[in-house]
């Protein structure tokens, strides 16, 4: 615990009532964590992750907890890292595209986007409360993805820490990076196994000028499904 506290921007929580808040995410099972370290400068992460390699701790990585898979709940115990805090902003009209740490809420991101006239298509049924680092973590979809793709074609860059702490960057800031190996794909869906994000630089696109919504009733789900393929034939793209 001193150690702990000696690292910079960190919050410790070893309440009963925190430590149980943080045990379970979307999918309800709870597993007590011993602390819950939130994170309020990226770069303590990566001295968190070195305190823990040398203590045999294990680490479970939080956004905001929505996941439905399990993927954010401490099965073994140990620390739970929460990067909610981590709650940055830039958006770059030029270039389109926005920096972001990944506690920002989605929800947050698109309306900052809107606001520059760009959009960030990618949309999760968990909008409202999810966070950019679960969605890359997860490579999140949304029912936007048939028409714009998925959280995986709008990452350009990543910024994090292994889990031995060291600080990693992959891709650039940047439309076009193309040169080494694209290793910022293999953590876009790994699910934190392969490291922490704390920051990305996500591609935005011009903000549609119309939005139709349409309803339409078939007497079978097979011609409803046969009607959805004529659509696409035709060069409709809902």
């Amino acid at each position: 615990m001193r150690e702990l506290a000696e690292i910079e921007g960190l919050t410790i929580l070893g309440d009963q009532p925190s430590l149980y808040r943080y045990s379970y995410d979307g999918m309800k099972r709870s597993f007590l964590p011993s602390l819950v370290l939130q994170v309020h400068l990226a770069e303590a992460v990566g001295s968190i992750l070195k305190l823990a390699n040398k203590k045999k701790i294990p680490v479970v990585t939080r956004g905001a907890g929505s996941s439905l898979t399990g993927s954010a709940a401490p099965l073994q115990g140990g620390w739970v890292l929460d990067l909610s805090p981590l709650k940055k902003v830039r958006i770059d009209t030029k270039n389109r595209l926005c920096q972001v740490q990944s506690g920002v809420i989605v929800e947050k991101l698109q309306a900052a986007a809107r606001k520059k006239n760009l959009y960030y298509p990618p949309d999760p049924s968990s909008v409202q409360w999810c966070t950019i680092g679960g969605n890359i973590a997860c490579n999140a979809g949304g029912l936007h993805c048939t028409k714009y793709g998925v959280t995986r074609d709008y990452v350009l860059g990543l910024k994090g820490y292994l889990p031995t702490g060291e600080f990693v960057e992959w891709g650039r800031s940047t439309r076009k990076f193309a040169t080494g190996y694209n290793i910022r794909d293999l953590w876009v869906g790994s699910e934190g196994t392969l490291g922490v994000i704390t920051e990305a630089y996500l591609r935005l696109i011009p903000k549609p000028t119309t939005r139709w919504a349409t309803l339409a009733i078939f007497p079978t789900e097979e011609k409803a499904l046969v009607g959805s393929l004529e659509l696409l034939q035709q060069g409709v793209q809902p």
